[in-house]
C-alpha cells in the first residue's frame, strides 16, 4: 500500500517515462528556489537528452546555466550556449558580463559556433592561458585570429605558431608577425639600453677628462643623445645623468670664462699706446734721415774737390 501511495503521489518529473518528465517540466517555476534546483538536477542528470534540454530552456536565469556549464553533458553544451546567449541578449547582457572565470569563458568560446557573441568581448580576457586555448582550439578561425592578436608573450605565440602551422594559415601568419615584432622591439630596447649605459660612461669620462678641446661642444652632443634616451632611463640613471651633467656644465662655464679672460689679456698686450712712437714708423724715419745725411756728405765732398782743382 505504501509503495502504491508513493507511486501515486510521486512528482511527474520523476516518472519513468521521459515524455511525462518533459511535460512535467512546464509546471516547474524557476523563480521558486526549490523548483529551480529540481530543474538544475534534471538539466544535469536526466538520462533523456530532450528532458535535459527542456529543463535547460525552463531556467530563465542565464547565470544559473553558466554556473553549472562545466557539469553539463558534452552533447548539451552547444545548445546551452545558444540558450544562454539568447537569454543574455534579452536582458541586455553579454556572456562576458555573466562569466568571471576566464578559463570557463575560454571553454565556452572554444565550443561556440557564433563568432558575433564573443568578438567584441575578447579583449576583456586578462588570462593569456585562456587566450592561448582559444587561439589554438576555437571552432571558428576568426575567433582564433582575434585571440592571437591579443597574445603578447613570445612563449605563447610560439605555441600558437606550432599548432597553427598546418591548421590555419591566417592564425599562423598573425602569430608569426607578432612574434617577429616583439623580438624586434626587444632587440631595439636592448640596443637603447646599451646606448644609455655608454652615454653615462662617456659623460663620466667627460666630467674628469684633461682634454678640454671643444669641451662645450662635446657636452652639447652628449646632452642631445640623452634627450632621445631619457624615456627609458631608470630613476637612478636619471639622477646619475643630472649629477654628471651638472659637473660638466660647471666645468664648461669655467673653461668659457678662462678663454674669455685669456682673449682679453691678449688684446690688451697687442693694444698700441697712441702717446708712444710707433717702432715701425721710427725705423722708417731713421732710414730716411740717414739717406739724407749721406746725400749731403756726398755733395759736400764733390764741392770740395772742385774747389781744390780750381
Amino acid at each position: 500500500m505504501a509503495s502504491f501511495l508513493s507511486k501515486l503521489f510521486k512528482p511527474k518529473w520523476q516518472h519513468t517515462s521521459s515524455e511525462v518528465r518533459k511535460n512535467a517540466i512546464a509546471d516547474l517555476n524557476s523563480a521558486n528556489n526549490e523548483e529551480q534546483q529540481t530543474l538544475v538536477q534534471l538539466m544535469l542528470n536526466d538520462a533523456a537528452a530532450d528532458v535535459r534540454i527542456a529543463a535547460l530552456k525552463r531556467l530563465s536565469d542565464p547565470a544559473t546555466i553558466i554556473k553549472h556549464y562545466a557539469s553539463l553533458k558534452e552533447e548539451d553544451k552547444s545548445q546551452a550556449l545558444e540558450i544562454t546567449a539568447e537569454q543574455s541578449k534579452q536582458l541586455g547582457l553579454s556572456l562576458f558580463d555573466l562569466i568571471q572565470n576566464d578559463q570557463l569563458l575560454a571553454e565556452i568560446i572554444i565550443a561556440s559556433e557564433s563568432q558575433n557573441d564573443f568578438m567584441n568581448g575578447l579583449a576583456r580576457l586578462q588570462d593569456e592561458q585562456a587566450l592561448l586555448a582559444i587561439a589554438s582550439k576555437a571552432n571558428l578561425s576568426r575567433v582564433r585570429q582575434a585571440a592571437t592578436e591579443l597574445i603578447e608573450t613570445e612563449q605563447n605565440l610560439q605555441q600558437v605558431i606550432d599548432v597553427a602551422r598546418s591548421k590555419d594559415k591566417n592564425v599562423f601568419q598573425i602569430a608569426k608577425a607578432k612574434l617577429s615584432a616583439i623580438r624586434e622591439r626587444k632587440k631595439l630596447a636592448q640596443e637603447q639600453r646599451e646606448q644609455l649605459l655608454t652615454l653615462l660612461s662617456n659623460l663620466r669620462e667627460h666630467a674628469s677628462t684633461e682634454d678640454t678641446n671643444l669641451y662645450s661642444a662635446k657636452l652639447e652632443s652628449l646632452t642631445q643623445k640623452w634627450v632621445t634616451l631619457s624615456a627609458i632611463a631608470t630613476e637612478d640613471e636619471t639622477k646619475q645623468y643630472q649629477d654628471l651633467f651638472y659637473q660638466c656644465d660647471v666645468r664648461s662655464k669655467q673653461l668659457a670664462e678662462e678663454s674669455k679672460n685669456n682673449a682679453k689679456a691678449e688684446d690688451n698686450e697687442n693694444e698700441v699706446d697712441p702717446t708712444q712712437p710707433n717702432d715701425r714708423e721710427s725705423n722708417s724715419e731713421h732710414s730716411e734721415l740717414s739717406a739724407t745725411l749721406h746725400t749731403l756728405n756726398d755733395t759736400l765732398d764733390q764741392l770740395r774737390k772742385r774747389a781744390a782743382s780750381a
